[in-house]
């Protein structure tokens, strides 16, 4: 990128401070939210968009070393398979980042679009197995329509 997207506040340069004050500023904010005690993210986008290896990112930010709590990459085909459940304990503990199976362009792979209404809506349990020639029956459906708000989605990253 020849020019930068955002300007940085002070010297304009990225230092550690500038880091923690930006984790520090998103952490007031998500304080200040009473109605939402966590606010959560679908990653949902095509295989290889690296979904996955933002949520090892946000991971590494959290923890605050390198971070692998998922596998990432490489592959034609997704490398997700199950609905991935990420709950950071530090920095980010106001958040919740859920990953998916990648969407591809064929009936034989990747996540079944129409499981991705129930995902938005939280009636998918984290671990689901997805399986991209069927859909999520309607009885395991049904089973997760009394989850309450804090099951659905906040933001949905493509």
């Amino acid at each position: 990128m020849k020019t930068p997207w955002r300007k940085l506040e002070g010297s304009g340069k990225w230092t550690k401070e500038y880091a923690e004050k930006l984790l520090d500023d998103i952490q007031k904010r998500c304080d200040k939210e009473k109605d939402i005690p966590n606010i959560r993210i679908l990653l949902l986008g095509s295989v290889r968009a690296g979904n996955s290896s933002f949520l090892n990112t946000v991971a590494s930010i959290d923890i605050g070393r390198i971070a692998q709590i998922t596998i990432a990459g490489g592959a034609d085909d997704s490398v997700t398979f199950a609905l991935k459940e990420y709950c950071p304990k530090d920095k980010l503990k106001n958040f919740q980042i859920l990953d998916t199976m990648g969407v591809e362009d064929t009936n034989q792979g990747g996540l079944n679009l129409k499981d991705v209404l129930y995902l938005v809506k939280g009636h998918i349990p984290p671990n689901y197995k997805f399986n991209p020639a069927t859909p999520i029956d309607e009885k395991a459906k049904n089973s997760g329509q009394s989850q309450r708000i804090e099951r659905k989605f906040i933001a949905l990253f493509l």
